[in-house]
């Protein structure tokens, strides 16, 4: 077989463009959503869910709001240090139920840092967003202070990079419990390469889509709470990027 070097390939006139560009990295990352850990009783649940996740080797894991039930410090503990244990960075966004009457300080205290933020993972940026509008279920709206943040935020990124975004509550249209100026979000994302945003809250499969995104909402993680979509399966997200800056999602139910 002939084998050309870079200088061979100058030589027969082809410049560096004649190169093979280099694959992007492909990796995989969890997103689970709605666990609402109640007590002690949902620790064993937890416990599978991490053996379920830790067999695939994931980047990161995510989880997308109602980490627990009554937004108590020892529920958001529990949350933090089972899952926590799969060594891997952990995100989370805020959820209603992540709320106490007063506020979500133990929220702010256990997670710090996931109200409005973004990261970056091989070449994508994620962005984790806070739509909630305090405890309310229904006909909410996404807070100024989020907008605000994005208005802030957005023109700081790369808009070629791909993106996601991760909401708790749904993006999508005509799904049930979309907030009022859900897309008023979206359109913030008129000129960015989005690929895809994941969302719950609705306990509901739901696949939507915003230009080249995949809109995803997902079903619930909790052993003890309904899917309003009336699938008896729970679990995650298994998603996984390609060279050609897709995602590929597989539910994974844990039993």
């Amino acid at each position: 077989m002939l084998r050309l070097s870079a200088r061979g390939l100058a030589a027969l006139g082809l410049g560096a463009s004649a190169l093979a560009a280099p694959p992007i990295p492909t990796f995989r990352f969890i997103v689970i959503n709605d666990i609402h850990c109640r007590d002690e009783r949902c620790h064993p649940w937890f416990r599978k869910i991490v053996a379920s996740i830790r067999r695939h080797h994931p980047a990161f894991c995510l989880i997308n709001g109602d980490l627990c039930e009554n937004g108590l410090p020892g529920q958001l503990s529990a949350v933090r240090d089972i899952f926590g244990s799969l060594g891997i960075p952990l995100y989370a966004t805020l959820g209603n139920h992540d709320y106490l009457d007063t506020g979500h300080a133990p929220f702010d205290k256990i997670f710090p840092n996931s109200i409005n933020y973004h990261f970056e993972h091989a070449g994508w940026q994620f962005i984790g967003l806070d739509s909630t509008d305090g405890r309310r279920v229904v006909f909410t709206t996404i807070q100024p202070a989020t907008l605000a943040w994005l208005d802030t935020t957005l023109p700081t990124l790369d808009r070629t990079r791909p993106t996601v975004v991760c909401t708790h509550f749904p993006l999508g249209d005509a799904i049930l419990c979309r907030p009022f100026n859900a897309g008023d979000l979206l359109s913030r994302f008129d000129r960015f390469n989005l690929r895809a945003t994941f969302s719950g809250h609705w306990h509901g499969y739901a696949e939507r889509h915003f230009e080249h995104a995949t809109v995803t909402n997902s079903r619930c993680g909790s052993w003890w709470r309904l899917n309003n979509d009336n699938s008896p399966q729970k679990g995650y997200f298994l998603c996984e990027t390609t060279p050609t800056a897709e995602i590929t999602r597989t539910f994974c139910v844990v039993s």
